[in-house]
This record gives C-alpha cells, structure tokens and sequence, in this order.
C-alpha cells in the first residue's frame, strides 16, 4: 500500500534534500551500439554510419546510455529503488511508469567526452492513490552546463487497465510505420543498464501488472522520435523537446511515427491507428 500522507512528507523533505552525482565518458562503442540497433528499425534511408572518435557530438536523444541509474536496490520490479518512495526501507508502491519529461539543449557533449550528471529529486506530488516525482538533471563536461533533463516517475498500486477511448489524428507532414521486435527493447535495456522488467518479463507483465504484453521503454520512445526527426530535418537546432507518455506500447504494435510542423516548433506523435491510440506526443522548439 502507498504510504501515509504523514510518511510520504517525511520521505519527500527527505528526498529532496539529496544530490547524486554520476560521472561518465560519452564512448563512442555505446553510440555505436545505438546506431546498429536504431539501423535494425529504420528503412535504409534513415540508417546512419558509425560515429567517429574525435570531435563528433552525441547525437540529441543519445544522452540516456550515459550517467544511468547505479542498480544497487533493485525493486521488486527490478527497477532502481533510490529514488522511490519507501517506508522502512520498503517500496511503498507496487508499479512505476515514466510518463512525461524534458530535455533543455545547450550544447550537445563530445564522443569520449567526461560527463557529469548532477540528480536532484525537484518536487514530489500526490494525487489520488498515486505519486508523481519528478527528477531534474544537469549535464555538463568540464567547461560548461551541456543540457537539462527533467524526467516525471508516477508510482501507484493499481493495475493496468484499458483505457477506452480513440483518438482522431491530424494530418501529418511527414508519416512512418515502426514495429519492434523483443530484441529490439532488451537490447536497449542492456544499452541503457535498465532492468526494469516490464521491458523484457511478459510472465512478470502478465501476472503481476496486467499488462498483456511488454512495453517499449519511454527513453527508447524518445530517441525513436528525436533520430528519425534529426533524419528528416538535420539543418533545424533543437533547443528543447518536451513530451508525454500517454499509454503504453506493446510489443508486436505497429505503430505510426507523425510529424505536424508549425510556424517555429514540430509536434511529433507515437500513434496505433489501427487501436485508435496516441503512445507518446512531444513538441520541438
């Protein structure tokens, strides 16, 4: 059960008091990697070559192999308990999902670059049954502040349920279908030292959350997009991307990747047009 509104305050002044610090090397092997999956997904056209190893920026999107979560308190998911809300050094909630986030460019890091991540829990909040924590992270190498990624964590005990509605889509600009297979999501588990197992497990989906399948990760959904889109418009700057994850997306879903441009911004979509859902929608300034 979650906690107390007495013990969720005590834990979240708590919280927010702390400071992580991660250190790491943006190696060009991780983003290799990357590639070699992302090549796996996307039609020739989109496809890319390997990164060099001298004075090549990460790619935008690429920063989630780098300065990750350290695994040491595994949930009973097998998600990172560090920052989860606990009481007597137990998980005060069943499930977890990411469901919304941010990432603020300044500039973009170096291939084998150093790489510091300082983590703060930002605030905590409440609703209902369920907690929402949302987690701010400052990426910068020796000189200057590289970019600001905000990332929101809800926590509840509910299972997942069918949401029953379907949704009208616009009119894109630029439109494709996207299916991945389960070695897809592992191998972007493995790249990203995830071992949450909604993303590989489907008996621990099945059995345990309800969930019918597994779900694809929502850092991977956010790479999918801000690639296929530096792809299509690699001459436009990107100063910030903000998105939400509005349902899941099951392993074996084909899904459609649209693109509606604006007067100075590009929304982008993750939708199943044969369900009638929107997975993921974000904005491009």
């Amino acid at each position: 059960m979650g906690l107390s509104k007495i013990g969720l305050d005590q834990w979240s002044r708590y919280i927010k008091l702390k400071t992580w610090i991660f250190e790491d090397t943006c190696s060009t092997i991780n983003c290799n990697n990357l590639l070699l999956l992302l090549d796996d997904i996307f039609p020739k056209k989109f496809q890319a070559k390997k990164l060099g190893f001298e004075n090549n920026h990460i790619p935008i999107g690429f920063h989630f192999l780098y300065n990750n979560q350290p695994n040491t308190s595994l949930g009973t998911d097998g998600y990172d308990n560090y920052q989860a809300p606990m009481v007597k050094d137990e998980q005060a909630y069943k499930r977890r999902m990411w469901v919304k986030g941010n990432i603020e460019i300044y500039k973009s890091p170096l291939l084998n670059q150093y790489l510091k991540c300082t983590e703060k829990v930002h605030t905590v909040k409440t609703f209902g049954d369920a907690t929402f924590v949302n987690i701010n992270r400052e990426f910068s190498d020796t000189k200057c502040l590289n970019f600001i990624e905000n990332r929101t964590l809800i926590y509840k005990n509910d299972l997942y349920q069918l949401v029953a509605n379907h949704a009208s889509f616009p009119k894109f600009n630029d439109a494709l279908n996207i299916k991945l297979s389960y070695n897809d999501i592992i191998r972007y588990s493995h790249l990203t030292y995830n071992c949450h197992k909604i993303h590989y497990d489907s008996n621990y989906c099945r059995e345990i959350e309800n969930l019918p399948e597994i779900i694809v990760q929502g850092p991977f959904m956010v790479t999918l997009l801000l690639y296929w889109f530096q792809k299509l418009h690699p001459d436009f700057t990107i100063g910030k991307f903000t998105y939400k994850n509005i349902e899941p997306w099951f392993l074996h879903d084909t899904v459609t990747f649209g693109i509606v441009e604006g007067e100075d911004s590009y929304k982008l979509q993750i939708i199943n047009e044969k369900k009638g859902k929107v997975y993921m929608e974000g904005t491009i300034r």
